[in-house]
């Protein structure tokens, strides 16, 4: 009879199934996620979207080394992990600050890791993008009136208890602001940190 999972378990398992796949293969998921954000980066910049193919090659390449490091226990898992960044964005996604390209790819990215590192991923890519969008507007001398207009554009939804198209609504000059390059960056920062994590631990 099997023993059901209880969540310490599944928590426990999300935590080790990623270590456990990267050792067994030298890295090679790091490298595959590098080379993922990396595209990803470049399809970004050159046409402003993120294609379906490289994020659903991340969710597949996510699915099957879960599979083999956890067995059954993988599908599950990564599709719990797959859901993290829709609960997390899901208000962006619905007023159209945040493209369902850019969430795809942190569903690919939730799948091709481990939820610890997804969530500081996504902790500094939006520092990253939140210190670029400030200099920009600090830059253009838009930041009083763009401060000035997102607290009335809460003030109004609030009021109207209806979330309506962020960008649509501000009428000022609001070119399309890349997040793949925060991704990237996010995730460089975090694998850094888990290397230098790891390089006291076996000092010590």
């Amino acid at each position: 009879r099997k023993k059901k999972l209880s969540q310490f378990d599944m928590y426990k398992v999300m935590g080790t199934s990623y270590n456990a796949i990267t050792a067994k293969g030298e890295g090679i998921i790091t490298i595959l996620v590098i080379i993922m954000l990396g595209l990803a980066v470049y399809f970004d910049l050159w046409k402003s979207k993120i294609p379906n193919w490289l994020t659903g090659m991340g969710v597949m390449t996510g699915y099957a080394a879960h599979i083999r490091g956890e067995g059954e226990k993988g599908i599950l898992l990564v599709t719990v992990m797959m859901l993290i960044p829709v609960i997390l964005f899901y208000l962006l996604f619905l007023i159209h600050a945040m493209g369902a390209g850019d969430i795809k790819l942190f569903m690919a990215l939730s799948c091709m890791t481990d939820y610890s590192i997804v969530l500081h991923t996504i902790i500094f890519s939006l520092c990253l993008a939140a210190v670029y969008g400030l200099f920009r507007l600090i830059r253009q001398g838009t930041l009083l009136q763009r401060i000035l207009y997102f607290r009335n554009y809460m003030q109004s939804s609030l009021v109207r208890k209806q979330w309506v198209p962020y960008r649509e609504q501000s009428g000022m000059d609001d070119s399309c602001m890349h997040l793949a390059p925060a991704v990237l960056g996010g995730y460089l920062l975090t694998w850094a940190l888990s290397m230098t994590k790891k390089g006291h631990c076996k000092a010590a």
